[in-house]
């Protein structure tokens, strides 16, 4: 057996509220079903009048505008889901100028991306344009975020050096250079020679800048001769 199907161009007024009730769950099906059993509706449209009064709420588009007013795009949130909720409250708001679109878009979205953008805003003329834009900007600022290695932190400063480990180390080399002349350095028995060597002066002219050996003013082979047998070993 063949059951032939008529298109719904073609469905009376019976049919198409019996659609419409087949269509409806528990709680709206409910509300229509005892007007339709008692013949209450003469049209569809009469049926789907009751089922808009009962669940349209009346204050949808203003609840709409106030959402669409107050809406930011969060500093962390995608754009996609910006997107989402900006054109969903637009067209519930019933606002379709391209325009107006446009500059709330660019108003609403995160300074970043209107900085990001801002040069490039008149080549996007219409709303459609300047959100595929946007799109592709917000997806390379998050790739260029991804780029930037995470490790990457401010230097720690180190705490201030005590000033006992400020103060510069004498050298090894000196230290030993100072014994080493210390050690080296002749006593002698003769007290006039003994001053004028604990001066740096001169045996023979007691005067400063050289060695007796280098005395300019006297032949001094006797005295060095003398001096050698007078020192002794410290």
């Amino acid at each position: 057996m063949k059951v032939k199907l008529k298109a719904e161009s073609t469905w009376d007024e019976d049919e198409k509220m019996g659609y419409i009730l087949s269509r409806t769950g528990k709680n709206p099906r409910a509300l229509i079903q005892t007007g339709y059993l008692a013949d209450k509706y003469n049209t569809a449209q009469d049926m789907m009048q009751t089922l808009t009064k009962a669940f349209n709420d009346p204050h949808k588009k203003a609840k709409a505008r106030a959402m669409y007013r107050n809406l930011r795009m969060g500093e962390q949130e995608r754009f996609d889901t910006f997107i989402s909720k900006f054109t969903t409250y637009a067209a519930q708001a019933e606002i379709t100028d391209d325009a107006m679109l446009r500059e709330d878009l660019f108003e609403k979205v995160t300074k970043t991306l209107r900085d990001s953008v801002r040069s490039n805003l008149h080549l996007n003329s219409t709303f459609y344009k300047l959100q595929d834009y946007i799109g592709l900007i917000f997806w390379e600022l998050e790739a260029e975020k991804k780029r930037t290695p995470r490790t990457a932190q401010a230097p720690v400063n180190k705490p201030a050096s005590s000033p006992s480990s400020a103060r510069p180390t004498p050298s090894r080399t000196t230290a030993n250079t100072a014994k080493k002349d210390e050690k080296e350095k002749p006593t002698y028995l003769d007290k006039r020679k003994a001053d004028l060597s604990a001066k740096g002066a001169c045996f023979n002219c007691e005067q400063t800048g050289h060695m007796v050996k280098d005395c300019p003013k006297k032949d001094i082979k006797a005295l060095e001769v003398n001096e050698e047998s007078e020192k002794e070993d410290p």
